[in-house]
């Protein structure tokens, strides 16, 4: 599920406060579908998954409002995954 988020996401993100980038992406997930998140890193090493779980689009939407989340650009999708 977190190779599936960081391949074809929905949208991507910067956390501001931690540094990590952000993945987010519908899917069904417990015989609902709901937003999934993946947190992760991008080093010469690969892509490192911090975590993966799911989000409620409110909880997106307010980070991205208080500026917690800053939207990244499409110029760079992760390509390596390893």
């Amino acid at each position: 599920m977190p190779k599936t988020v960081l391949l074809k996401a929905e949208k991507r993100f910067m956390d501001a406060k931690t540094g990590h980038r952000i993945a987010v992406k519908r899917m069904n997930y417990g015989g609902k579908e709901r937003f999934i998140m993946v947190a992760f890193d991008i080093s010469d090493k690969g892509i490192t998954i911090i975590t993966c779980h799911p989000i409620e689009e409110k909880q997106v939407s307010n980070r991205v409002k208080s500026g917690r989340w800053l939207h990244e650009s499409e110029e760079n999708p992760p390509s390596t995954l390893r």
